[in-house]
């Protein structure tokens, strides 16, 4: 058992630890501690279903640790906190700078077009962007210099 699955009370301090840790986690190649991170931070939600931030965070875990755009879609859309908001728009965003346009993108999470556009929007204004090509730049030059 980790450190985390012995106090999940650690989450409830940032509503964007859960994501940190996972996306942390993918990024050293520790897919099982992603997971694991993701399965936590479920469980805590699921113990305090009073509290959106932490059914958000859960979300947003889980969209990284399954590659799962849905569960991204889910906590941009639903984060009560506007940074950890932006940051699960941000992650979603990665599926525009691999070439879907918004109709595919919306087909893929069943969510409107509108949506998918709002949250790019969330995700170009976070990152001072304002077009897919810079998303696409910014993706490419992070993969290549393996960030």
């Amino acid at each position: 058992m980790t450190c985390l699955e012995a106090r999940p009370g650690l989450l409830l301090g940032d509503p964007a630890l859960a994501a940190w840790l996972a996306r942390t986690a993918l990024a050293a190649g520790d897919d099982k501690s992603a997971v694991r991170t993701a399965r936590t931070a479920q469980a805590l939600a699921d113990a305090l279903p009073r509290f959106p931030a932490l059914a958000a965070a859960a979300a947003h875990s889980q969209g990284l640790a399954r590659c799962d755009p849905a569960s991204l879609a889910k906590a941009a859309a639903q984060h009560p906190d506007p940074w950890a908001r932006a940051s699960a728009a941000e992650d979603l965003g990665v599926l525009v700078a691999q070439g879907l346009n918004n109709n595919q993108v919306a087909a893929r999470m069943y969510i409107s077009t509108h949506t998918v556009a709002h949250h790019l929007r969330q995700a170009f204004r976070k990152l001072s962007i304002a077009s897919r090509v810079e998303l696409t730049r910014i993706v490419i030059e992070r993969a290549t210099d393996g960030s």
